[in-house]
């Protein structure tokens, strides 16, 4: 009896320094694979950092290659005195004399595509240049009260 029992304590020994030899070694693997995830992190961060700072440069020299503080075109206000039958065309030109659109073509077409053009209204309408061509339709179109 005490034969089986010194078995049983023996064996168990064996056992238990096999788990701590098995378990000690995979902790070690896993530190070791811990510290050269940790080297791949850190060189990549530095990567990171490097490329963020040569972006930063290329930034600041690409805005410095472009024009230097362009300024706006300045704001070009009119009164625009509509006469009774005036037609789409005469009105787009003469806005485009007063520098108020660029193209009285584009601002015509933009009317007929809008079934404006026979809705314009007689008399001063004020428009400046900073209006689209939906603002200054809707300026032409609107009767005077």
């Amino acid at each position: 009896m005490i034969r089986d029992i010194l078995r049983i304590v023996g064996a168990a020994c064996l056992l238990a320094s096999g788990i701590l030899y098995f378990t000690s070694n995979s902790e070690q693997v896993a530190d070791t694979d811990v510290q050269q995830m940790q080297q791949k992190i850190d060189k990549l961060q530095n990567e990171l950092t490097k490329a963020k700072e040569e972006l930063a440069i290329a930034q600041t020299v690409s805005s410095a290659e472009e024009s230097p503080a362009v300024e706006p075109a300045p704001i070009v206000k009119a009164v625009l005195t509509i006469a009774s039958g005036a037609k789409s065309t005469s009105v787009a030109e003469d806005l485009q004399q007063a520098s108020i659109i660029q193209d009285a073509t584009a601002f015509n077409d933009f009317l007929i595509s809008n079934q404006l053009e026979g809705k314009i209204q007689i008399g001063e309408h004020n428009v400046d240049s900073s209006m689209d061509f939906q603002a200054i339709a809707t300026v032409i179109t609107t009767a005077k009260e």
